[in-house]
């Protein structure tokens, strides 16, 4: 794709459902954005224009972004996609100086004071400087030239004065001295336009030798900064390797001397999820193949599945309701050494690197995978319908309802040990249910979940890549979530489709986006419904963390629209009517009065005090009884974060990641002899995770998504009831 120099060049246009986006060429000019087919188009037929006087500018995602206009009555909006983030950066530089450029012309034209053959043309936003400089000479060109034939006109009209014949000294002194005085006002107009054209140009020259000196102060910065960071992590791997011989002669320790190197293979093969996964943002309610699922076909529509867990709650299993806490301890003011956290983060994958507990909050990723059916209630309430597409309604608004609290928890939870489980049974109390997660993965970080309900079964694993860019932290996430209602039989499953991301790590306040789209699916039934997250942006008049969904019967018909924002609550409507903008692209729905599906609770008192946590996630870290020792919380790095002591945190939370690597060293000797004394040559092939095998967890094909993914094997409950954990592993001591 060539680049915006010259204001033309190779866009990506958004056509239709069908052709998705279409390369097209596009050309910025005098206000105006015209694209063709082809370049050879340009001399006879053009596809479409925009007037950017009364045209909006809007970035979604890294390479995607709208323009609109609405100004004549109807609306004309272009989906445009750059080949890259460089491209779109100048794209939109570009079309918002012309707009700015389209407008300051116009309101010269109204005021009547714009010279004519001023030319408004711009070369985006690096150029607007040299562009106006050229302009300014055009102007002062001009002039001159309006100048000298003031001067020529002069000349003649004093010669034909002087020659006039019967003229008398009387009439003609009065004419020739306002000529005098005209001549003298030009000349002076003409030596202020110089002065000021010598000055703007010695401005710029000033102006411009800043901006250089600006930008190579901040490469010569970010190279300081790197270069620290490596220094500091060598004099840190040193000291690591002095304390690890030391140990090795007291015995204490067996390590390798290498364990600290970023590319050793103690700790894992590198993982990148951005080379695994595309994850582009759309501007439709269609969205790419690795986004959705597939659509069913009829044959395979069944209110059953070969993976469904066959497993149900019954009265026997109900326990006896439990009062938990709602508060834990506040959390200590620790400050943070930014500095030895960017030394290790720069580029690489969050889930590799040691981080302090001081970024965490105490509890771990099963936790978290828990504390998604904190809604629970909206299942509850979906499990009622008699509608599959009100149904469909309640199941989108449950989906959202899991990202409440990313916008306020800026702390991450503890990364899960493999193997580690986390319990929670409710089925006395108001929500019902009984959970199980386990960490059935470990590079990448993958945890399983499944829910047991009365009314519904819920189960899900979740993966999940990250990287942090410097300024900001990007989490990749992989998996699907499945709901299955007792009553109806019917079989819903979507993708976690957005992408939290962590802005203003560096600089600035903090805040979370979570742009994405994904795709509910009734297997039993066909009928869809398509959601999508908003990308927060700076000018758009739009409420932040908006979402937005419409559920599709099975002839794709839209029968409900979905509203609201992630954070606060999500609302349903019945559509009576549609009608069709002339883009094609925006259709607008009568509906009738909106049902709140899902609604936030309150923040609680002094949350900000308690990481933010609910009552529910309080609840969660509570010490229990009768639960398996690989239950988080026995873990006692988090514990101890918990209770505020983070140094001892610290220290024991790299005492079990380096347990947790030594017993992956065991299980590849073990399993490499194993493969010798079969007369095998080479090297086994053991997976990311050295043949680790889940305990209550097992993989297998899912036939609907196409997909491996771990589904509840069945053994927990009865292994509580019968206080057997024989077949567990031990992982914290």
């Amino acid at each position: 794709m060539v680049s915006v120099e010259g204001h033309r060049g190779w866009l990506a246009k958004w056509t239709n459902y069908i052709r998705g986006y279409q390369k097209r060429w596009f050309v910025l000019s005098n206000g105006l954005l015209s694209y063709y087919r082809n370049q050879a188009e340009m001399a006879h037929t053009c596809r479409g224009t925009i007037n950017l006087l009364m045209a909006t500018v809007e970035r979604h995602g890294s390479r995607d972004f709208v323009v609109s206009n609405t100004s004549s009555g109807g609306t004309q909006t272009y989906f445009l996609r750059a080949s890259s983030d460089v491209d779109a950066e100048r794209w939109i530089g570009a079309l918002k100086a012309e707009k700015h450029k389209a407008k300051t012309v116009s309101q010269k034209s109204q005021d009547g004071s714009v010279l004519s053959g001023v030319s408004s043309a711009s070369d985006g936003v690096d150029g607007s400087a040299a562009d106006g400089m050229s302009t300014l000479n055009q102007t002062f060109r001009e002039m001159k030239v309006h100048h000298d034939l003031m001067a020529k006109h002069h000349q003649s009209v004093t010669g034909a004065c002087v020659s006039m014949d019967g003229a008398s000294e009387t009439v003609m002194r009065p004419v020739q001295e306002k000529m005098a005085l005209y001549k003298i006002s030009a000349d002076a107009v003409m030596n202020l336009c110089r002065d000021f054209l010598s000055l703007a140009s010695t401005f710029k020259e000033k102006f411009q030798t800043t901006l250089d000196l600006e930008r190579e102060q901040r490469k010569q910065l970010e190279t300081t900064v790197e270069t620290l960071a490596r220094q500091q992590h060598q004099l840190e791997k040193k000291a690591a390797r002095s304390a690890s011989k030391v140990a090795k002669q007291e015995g204490e320790v067996e390590e390798d001397d290498d364990d600290d190197d970023d590319d050793d293979d103690d700790k894992e093969s590198f993982f990148d999820a951005e080379e695994t996964l595309s994850f582009s943002r759309l501007e439709s309610s269609t969205l790419k193949p690795e986004l959705y699922l597939p659509s069913p076909s009829p044959s395979s529509l069944t209110s059953t599945s070969s993976l469904i867990p066959s497993f149900t709650l019954t009265n026997e299993d109900v326990c006896l309701p439990k009062t938990r806490r709602t508060a834990i301890a506040p959390r200590p003011n620790r400050r943070l050494n930014l500095w030895s956290l960017m030394k290790n983060c720069i580029g690489k994958d969050l889930s590799k690197i040691p981080l302090p507990v001081n970024i965490n909050e105490p509890i771990s990723f099963t936790q978290r995978m828990v504390e998604d059916l904190e809604y629970s209630s909206v299942l509850d309430q979906a499990a009622q319908c008699e509608d599959s597409l009100k149904q469909m309604a309640y199941v989108a608004a449950f989906s959202v309802s899991g990202h409440t609290n990313a916008g306020i928890r800026l702390s991450k939870p503890f990364n899960s040990l493999l193997g580690e489980t986390f319990e929670y049974d409710d089925t006395g109390g108001k929500r019902g249910f009984r959970a199980l997660a386990e960490q059935v993965g470990h590079h990448p970080p993958e945890t399983a979940l499944h829910a047991e309900h009365k009314e519904w079964l819920f189960w899900q694993d979740f993966a999940m890549g990250s990287r942090f860019r410097g300024q900001y932290l990007q989490i990749i996430p992989q998996g699907y979530a499945h709901v299955v209602f007792h009553r109806s039989g019917h079989h819903y499953a979507y993708r976690r489709g957005v992408t939290p991301t962590v802005h203003n790590i560096i600089f600035g306040k903090l805040y979370i986006d979570q742009p994405g789209e994904f795709e509910i699916v009734n297997h039993s039934t066909g009928e869809t419904c398509y959601m999508k997250f908003y990308a927060y942006s700076y000018f758009s008049k739009e409420e932040p963390n908006r979402v937005t969904g419409v559920v599709y019967n099975a002839q794709k018909e839209p029968r409900y629209t979905i509203s609201g924002t992630w954070d606060t609550q999500i609302r349903f409507a019945k559509i009576k009517s549609e009608s069709i903008g002339a883009s094609a692209k925006k259709a607008t729905y009568a509906t009738e009065e909106p049902v709140v599906a899902w609604a936030r609770e309150p923040r609680k008192p002094g949350a900000e005090a308690m990481y933010e946590f609910t009552d529910f996630s309080c609840s969660l870290n509570e010490m229990e009884e009768g639960v398996s020792p690989t239950d988080s919380r026995f873990r006692p790095d988090q514990r101890m974060m918990e209770e505020g002591d983070y140094d001892s945190a610290n220290a024991k939370k790299y005492e079990l990641e380096e347990k947790q690597r030594k017993r992956r060293r065991e299980r590849e000797v073990r399993l490499a002899h194993e493969w010798e004394a079969a007369g095998n040559r080479g090297k086994p092939d053991l997976g990311s995770d050295s043949g680790w095998k889940a305990t209550w967890f097992q993989k297998e094909m899912d036939p609907l998504t196409n997909t491996m993914t771990y589904v509840y094997k069945g053994g927990y409950w009865e292994a509580k009831k019968n206080r057997d954990w024989s077949c567990v592993p031990t992982i914290f001591s």
